[in-house]
């Protein structure tokens, strides 16, 4: 199975609550970036002539009803003011991880724009993919986790906030996403993995090719020491640029913690699994001549 494949299943199951008519919102928006509601609904039924899905169902399904979940309201979707009387909306990240069954994440509107950004600040194109493999990488894991425990996310909020907890819970990025998968299937064990010691291995590369991320400090060294440029940070923190409308900042209410999911944590035995990964990332900097 590849990453996008991955990200797709992981995706549905962890968003299972979403229809078929709140996807292809979510698509449009993914494709086309800022539309206002007649746009989404002339784009939703244009090419879906046996199933349109009009102005009126376009406004029910963003702002949510008795019969249908809101995209606005469960943080999927959110509006700006063009003017006085036209509103646009645009996807937020927990959109775009939702949209990811039937959307490459590499096409969605805002992760272009986030690529044109990052490409100002490191004008080397293998570098900028191996950053955009490693953001895949991340956005896998968590999906991938929450699929393997059975959750749903559909109506949980701030996921901002949730990937922040995901990377600062323990004391550095990577070992936060170390996990204990002996709950999980083979099948799942097997994809996980390999999902993870990938994630690890680009974590070298850019490690090696960019700002260092020491170990045993959270990502709030971002602010306290002078970078040679912001690449890093941009990539490091990438669902907070991505996330064009920063809904909320405030942390998770205690009530939408799980504290189980990140509860595991072996030192030694993460010692051991991170030395395959990093050898790998060595072999192929030494292919490239960085090092």
């Amino acid at each position: 199975m590849n990453l996008d494949q991955a990200l797709a299943i992981s995706s549905r199951k962890v968003f299972g609550h979403l229809n078929e008519k709140h996807l292809r919102i979510l698509k449009i928006l993914a494709k086309h970036g800022f539309l206002n509601q007649k746009e989404i609904g002339h784009q939703a039924s244009f090419y879906y002539p046996s199933d349109p899905l009009f102005r009126w169902e376009v406004k029910k399904r963003l702002e949510g009803s008795y019969k249908h979940l809101g995209l606005i309201p469960n943080e999927f979707v959110y509006s700006i003011n063009k003017n006085k009387k036209e509103k646009q909306y645009g996807l937020t990240i927990k959109g775009i991880m939702a949209v990811m069954p039937i959307t490459n994440f590499e096409k969605v509107h805002s992760v272009l724009e986030f690529r044109k950004m990052l490409v100002k600040f490191n004008k080397k194109r293998r570098i900028t993919d191996w950053a955009f493999k490693w953001i895949k990488l991340e956005m896998a894991l968590i999906l991938y986790y929450n699929y393997s425990r059975g959750l749903d996310l559909t109506r949980f909020k701030k996921i901002r906030s949730y990937i922040d907890k995901y990377k600062k819970y323990d004391h550095d990025t990577i070992q936060t996403f170390f996990v204990n998968t002996q709950f999980m299937n083979k099948k799942d064990r097997i994809r996980y993995d390999s999902i993870q010691k990938n994630y690890w291995m680009y974590f070298f590369i850019l490690d090696e090719l960019t700002d260092k991320i020491s170990w045993g400090e959270t990502r709030e060294y971002f602010e306290e020491k002078e970078f040679k440029n912001k690449f890093r940070m941009f990539v490091d923190m990438w669902y907070e640029y991505i996330d064009m409308h920063k809904i909320s900042t405030s942390p998770v209410r205690e009530d939408w913690k799980r504290k189980d999911l990140l509860d595991y944590y072996d030192e030694e035995l993460w010692r051991e699994e991170i030395k395959e990964p990093r050898k790998e990332a060595h072999r192929i900097l030494k292919k490239f001549k960085y090092v």
